[in-house]
Order: structure tokens, then C-alpha cells, then sequence
């Protein structure tokens, strides 16, 4: 699989595990641990904050044994980097790959965070599903209250992670995809979009 490095980072490797990254907005020290796969409290510790307030230009030490930067493939590059923790742990918890997730949501609304987005057929919100389907798949993402939100981006994401389970992504990725919008074009299209 061809994928390559996230192009917005700049990134200096003066040894495997040494990354000196400098922060862009829209960065948040749980994204960048996320993405880095570095623990908040050692990018905290190695470069003496004494909070989670981080600041567009500044520049961090990431330094961890197993430091391997998130890779993303060129067909998602203009991925939001703050919705990229979000899709890598709704991904993890649903054993679904975190670029199908994007690579829906990119294909549905261009990776919008809108609530109130409605198709013309009535699919609803930032990942567009329909009230009925929403109703049977819904899920109430890590962090967030109360029944599942359609309108909510995270809820959204999430749900779309458990149908895609409970559709059988594990033994049929395309048949799952089929599942949440029955088009053979949009299937394809995600897929390839997910470099899958």
C-alpha cells in the first residue's frame, strides 16, 4: 500500500525516536499524541509545560521509543488534522481503518463538522445517514452526553464505525460500505479514497 507521510508536520529526525515538531493551528497536544503515538504526559514532560495550552509555531520534542508518525495516504491528504484522533479511536474501538471512516465523511459533506447538513433525500448530518438508520446504529462517542446526536460529528463518526462493524467489515469491507450507502460507485469511490 502506497501511503505517505503527513505533509503538514515538519518534522527534523536527528534519530529514530526524535521528532522536533512545530505546532499549526488546529493542533492540540491530544492530536499530536494521537497521531505520534506519544503519551500527553511525556510530550509534557519533555518540554516542560506546565499546561495543555500549545501555540501555533511553537516547536515540541516528541521522543519515544516506538515514536512512528501517523502516515496518511495522498488521496486524503486535505484531512482535518483535529478529526484525525477521532477517526483513529473509532477506528480502534470498531476495528474498522480509520482512512474508511475519513474517506466516508470526506466523500458525504468534505469532512464538514456542520450539524444541520440535510441531502436531498433526507440523510442528515455531518456523516449523513438517514433518521432510521441513525436510530438503529447510533452511538454516543467517548465524551460526549446523553442519547446519540445525528448532528453531532462525533457521535457521527462513531456510529458510522459501529455499523460498519455490525455490518461485517471484518469478513466483507465492500458489502459493509454497500450497507451504508447502496451505491456500487460510492463503494468504490471510499475505497479507493481510503487507499484500501
Amino acid at each position: 500500500m502506497k501511503r505517505k507521510v503527513m505533509q503538514n508536520a515538519k518534522q527534523i529526525f536527528n534519530h529514530p525516536a526524535l521528532i522536533r515538531y512545530k505546532v499549526e493551528s488546529g493542533d492540540t497536544l491530544w492530536s499530536i499524541s494521537t497521531i505520534y503515538h506519544v503519551p500527553i504526559q511525556t510530550i509534557e514532560m519533555d518540554n516542560g509545560l506546565d499546561s495543555t495550552t500549545i501555540y501555533p509555531g511553537q516547536v515540541l520534542l516528541l521522543n519515544h521509543p516506538r515514536l512512528v508518525p501517523l502516515e496518511i495516504p495522498s488521496t486524503l491528504k486535505n484531512v482535518p488534522r483535529n478529526l484525525l484522533p477521532i477517526y483513529m479511536q473509532a477506528a480502534a474501538k470498531y476495528h474498522i481503518p480509520w482512512t474508511i471512516l475519513a474517506a466516508i465523511h470526506k466523500t458525504e459533506t468534505d469532512f464538514s463538522t456542520a450539524g444541520f447538513i440535510e441531502s436531498y433525500a433526507g440523510a442528515i448530518g455531518p456523516m449523513q445517514f438517514m433518521p432510521a438508520t441513525f436510530a438503529e446504529f447510533g452511538v454516543t462517542a467517548p465524551g460526549q452526553t446523553g442519547a446519540p446526536n445525528i448532528h453531532n460529528v462525533e457521535d457521527a463518526i462513531y456510529s458510522t464505525a459501529h455499523m460498519l462493524s455490525v455490518c461485517g467489515f471484518d469478513h466483507n469491507p465492500w458489502q459493509a460500505i454497500w450497507d451504508y450507502n447502496h451505491s456500487t460507485y460510492y463503494v468504490d469511490h471510499v475505497l479507493t479514497l481510503a487507499n484500501f
